[in-house]
């Protein structure tokens, strides 16, 4: 055995979590998905070069065509996931204005339903929510951890911005399609609801695969807005369930833990972008 195989510097964290080595544990350390050897997620192998030192060091080499063959389409799915998401909105503005507004199916769609919703509101958030599984389904599942772990942060990062498109005082999403902002209100809470489900569910499978993740400072930011985002929406179902027992001027203030929670998220994501070029 080289004296590289020998330290296991040829161990890669893809190999340990997805537990083909013979003791996973001994390699899968804290993750550096910024170094060469991880970021194309491909199956690397450490070898002694012919020229090699007397000190036996090594080099790293990689069949990158067969790591790339591998790879989601993350880049193409991300934009057609923004895509759809940003024709959805066209779409409802569209159908929110005369001529389309007054045919059949724009009196559809508009009519009032329970709890101040309407067939519009429901269909558009519920396009958004399947939208974003299908694209997990479809890039993430069945993957290896690491794989399926990015592509549903990946998810998360896209769903978490959405209830902020409707939450703005003046200029937003509910200008576009001529919404006021009490319905928009409820288009927030409910997209904001979609955001922390799959926001919780990366953290936990972040948690449950990922061998020492907070010990890394960036990742640990990751859960610290998570919960942040969780704890200032509690208080707004509160609010919503029990009205006296929160008043509206404290739950509105809890409430900002969430966009602080965001900011977290933010730096979490862009840290991952910067080492994984995301």
């Amino acid at each position: 055995m080289s004296a590289c195989q020998a330290g296991k510097a040829g161990c890669w964290w893809d190999v340990c979590m997805d537990y083909t080595a013979p003791t996973p544990t001994e390699c899968a350390r804290e993750m550096k998905l910024g170094t060469p050897e991880t970021e194309r997620y491909g199956k690397f192998q450490c070898v002694d070069p012919a020229d090699a030192p007397v000190d036996g060091t090594c080099q790293v080499q990689t069949p990158v065509s067969a790591a790339l063959a591998a790879l989601p389409a993350w880049d193409e799915g991300s934009i057609g996931l923004l895509a759809g998401l940003g024709g959805l909105l066209a779409l409802a503005a569209a159908l929110a204005r005369p001529p389309l507004s007054s045919g059949a199916v724009g009196r559809f769609l508009s009519k009032p339903l329970a709890g101040g919703w309407n067939s519009g509101n429901i269909l558009a958030v519920g396009a958004a929510a399947a939208s974003l599984f299908v694209y997990w389904a479809l890039l993430g599942a069945g993957r290896s951890p690491p794989i399926a772990l990015k592509t549903l942060g990946l998810a998360a990062g896209i769903a978490a911005p959405l209830p902020i498109w409707w939450a703005m005082l003046k200029a937003g999403a509910h200008s576009v399609v001529g919404m006021s902002r009490e319905a928009a209100w409820r288009i927030h809470v409910a997209l904001g609801s979609v955001a922390n489900l799959f926001g919780l569910w990366h953290g936990i499978m972040a948690l449950s695969t990922v061998v020492g993740v907070l010990s890394n400072p960036f990742y640990l930011l990751g859960f610290v807005g998570l919960l942040l985002m969780l704890l200032g929406s509690l208080p707004a179902l509160v609010h919503m369930v029990s009205p006296k027992a929160l008043s509206y001027a404290s739950w509105k203030l809890l409430h900002f833990a969430a966009p602080l929670g965001y900011a977290c998220a933010v730096v979490h994501m862009l840290e991952h972008a910067a080492k994984l070029t995301t």
